[in-house]
């Protein structure tokens, strides 16, 4: 699943520029969330799936995203990520990457279903994981932890001892945003990413994303 969201996400950061007139300041991370925040989290990056999905420019290009790798998710766990996927948080400590994942989907069946599919299971604090090693994956309710084994199991014990919270010098960050921001980063130790080789394809869409956020910024 976190492979068609990473797809979903990606795609999405590329088709995506915001156009607004009117800058109102402040983006709240979801509670559910925030308990499972680690305190040492150098980077933040949020997606509000519903409300990119409701812009017309991602409706002008839905069509882009229909992709096979989908509509494997939903024929192989019954979740469609372009339909039951509401909002997505992405953390990172420097060393592990914790993937946060609101949605509408039934816990327990896609926990069968994954392990139907082949996928090994285990427990940890009274909660079943899902995977192994980079590919690990917890669910409450309606929210889907997954990572590494390690990230996983960290983000449990700090919910369970009530410390997860996201980092005040993110907060502030944060607190400058544009709450009508769909897609967001904020970060205290420079991009995680942002030094990446980047192929043709990828490098050629971000010129595009570039060129409609100019004509935006232009009106």
């Amino acid at each position: 699943m976190r492979a068609c969201l990473l797809c979903f996400s990606c795609a999405s950061l590329l088709l995506i520029s915001a156009c607004t007139r009117t800058r109102v300041t402040g983006i709240n991370v979801d509670p559910a969330f925030r308990t499972l925040i680690p305190p040492d989290t150098k980077l933040l990056s949020g997606v509000d799936l519903d409300s990119l999905k409701a812009s017309p420019f991602y409706q002008k290009h839905a069509k882009d995203l229909n992709v096979p790798i989908f509509n494997a998710a939903v024929d192989r766990l019954g979740v469609d990520p372009l339909r039951d996927m509401s909002k997505l948080l992405v953390a990172w400590d420097g060393k592990d990457w914790l993937f946060m994942e609101r949605g509408r989907f039934n816990s327990n069946d896609l926990q069968k279903r994954m392990i139907v599919a082949g996928a090994r299971s285990s427990t940890y604090r009274n909660h079943t994981l899902v995977g192994e090693n980079a590919g690990t994956l917890v669910l409450f309710k309606t929210i889907a932890l997954e990572g590494s084994t390690r990230a996983v199991q960290h983000a449990i014990d700090i919910e369970s001892a009530g410390q997860g919270e996201v980092p005040e010098q993110l907060q502030e960050r944060l607190t400058a945003l544009s709450k009508q921001d769909q897609i967001w980063t904020v970060s205290r130790a420079g991009l995680a990413f942002a030094n990446l080789p980047m192929n043709p394809d990828y490098e050629s869409a971000r010129s595009e994303e570039r060129r409609v956020g100019k004509e935006c910024r232009s009106r």
